[in-house]
């Protein structure tokens, strides 16, 4: 579904609340102006899958353009959105991306890029509420790029997280070329990261970790492992509990783009490794419980060459494939099957796959059709309606009646 140009004063453009199990895909919010938001709202949930959403592309003057937001939600699983191309001239405490809070989230492989602002958070994740105590932020091959802050002072950094009951999990992600006054990422209590890339030379300094709270008197464990900054150190309130270990200071990360001619740092294509970059087999030697996923951001394998690198791509890594078993069964009773055109044809017009099949028997029920993606996900299940002289003899017509029929069935070709 697409949802683009809308406008209202006190209303968004979609939004979920107080639903349970909901699984929310395939969307794309463009140029939409609401009260505050731009996108999509999932607040008072429980149990959500959000997959595959495009939001952004809003210019506004005084308004917040929120193209992502949870507020008192759990067991949240969010893969693949991408919050792009939002600009505002309003200059006081605006949220221009993705805002969390109060949530126990799951975020992977999506993408913040190319939003533009004078003083705004790009994404915001707080939960310092104790009914949430339990709720945490777990967020793997995270791309940020390409953003402008210019002059942050209502926020304190355009991307900023703080959890005051759990250790917020920072794995594999990437915080590239973004430009603001002060410091691109702030971190308040407790956090884990890890094969962070953090590279920004047109932000003031790229980490400030606030892991001592004057307003509660408490202090929190922090650390940063296996991870890249540009920076010399990690800005740090209360060092005395600060972990580093194996991190890169004062470096450049040599992505693609800046090796190879035809990237411009607003793709995400940039950002991938070359082969010169010193992130390669650099992140953390052991991954067990890191809770990672299978694939990268381009959706390679995350752990290639026995050994994972920094960021939220994967050197040299190859298409990830994943299936059930280890290896394919051979199909049973000796199922025929051909598939055309393959490769499909690219033509001007729609194109559709036909399966043809026969069966050695007749089956006790109808058959039904799954088709997988080369990453081992299913992308379609077809349930074949009865044949038409099945129907005939229920009917009690005539059993002389025969008929071949090719029968398609959203590009899906069934023979009897």
């Amino acid at each position: 579904m697409k949802i683009i140009n809308a406008r209202s004063e006190y209303t968004t453009p979609t939004s979920f609340y107080y639903c349970n199990d909901i699984n929310v895909h395939d969307l794309v919010f463009m140029n939409n102006i609401g009260s505050m938001f731009t996108g999509l709202l999932i607040n008072y949930c429980n149990g959500v899958i959000v997959d595959n959403v495009l939001a952004g592309f809003t210019t506004s003057a005084d308004n917040d353009l929120i193209t992502f937001n949870t507020l008192e939600s759990q067991d949240v699983f969010i893969n693949n959105i991408i919050s792009a191309g939002n600009s505002t001239s309003y200059n006081e405490s605006n949220y221009i991306g993705i805002s969390m809070h109060d949530s126990d989230i799951v975020l992977r492989n999506s993408i913040v890029a190319n939003n533009d602002a004078i003083d705004a958070w790009i994404f915001i994740y707080q939960n310092n509420q104790s009914d949430f105590a339990d709720y945490n932020l777990d967020m793997s091959n995270m791309l940020f790029m390409n953003n402008t802050i210019t002059h942050t002072s209502w926020v304190n950094a355009p991307i900023y997280m703080q959890n005051r009951g759990q250790q917020l999990q920072l794995n594999n992600c990437t915080i590239a070329n973004n430009t603001t006054n002060r410091s691109i990422t702030s971190v308040y209590a407790g956090v884990d990261i890890r094969n962070l890339i953090s590279y920004n030379p047109g932000a003031a300094t790229e980490l400030y970790l606030l892991n001592y709270l004057s307003s509660t008197g408490l202090s929190y464990d922090v650390s940063a492992s296996n991870s890249l900054f540009r920076g010399s150190q990690i800005n740090c309130n209360y060092p005395d509990r600060l972990t580093t270990v194996d991190n890169i200071m004062t470096a450049n990360p040599l992505f693609l783009g800046e090796i190879e001619p035809g990237f411009a740092e607003s793709q995400p294509e940039y950002y991938q490794l070359s082969s010169l970059s010193p992130c390669i087999d650099s992140g953390t030697p052991d991954t067990l419980g890191l809770n990672l996923p299978q694939m990268d951001l381009a959706g390679n394998w995350r752990i290639w060459n026995d050994r994972i690198d920094m960021g939220c791509y994967e050197y040299g890594s190859e298409p990830y494939v994943g299936i059930d078993d280890p290896e394919l069964p051979s199909p049973q009773h000796d199922i025929s099957i051909s598939v055309y055109p393959n490769p499909l044809l690219n033509t001007s017009q729609a194109g559709e796959v036909f399966i043809d099949f026969s069966l050695i028997k007749k089956p006790v029920s109808q058959p039904v059709i799954e088709i997988f993606n080369i990453r081992g996900q299913k992308v379609k299940t077809t349930q074949l309606s009865e044949s038409y002289n099945s129907l005939v003899n229920k009917a009690g017509l005539s059993g002389d009646v025969k008929q071949k029929r090719r029968v398609l069935f959203h590009g899906l070709e069934w023979q009897r």
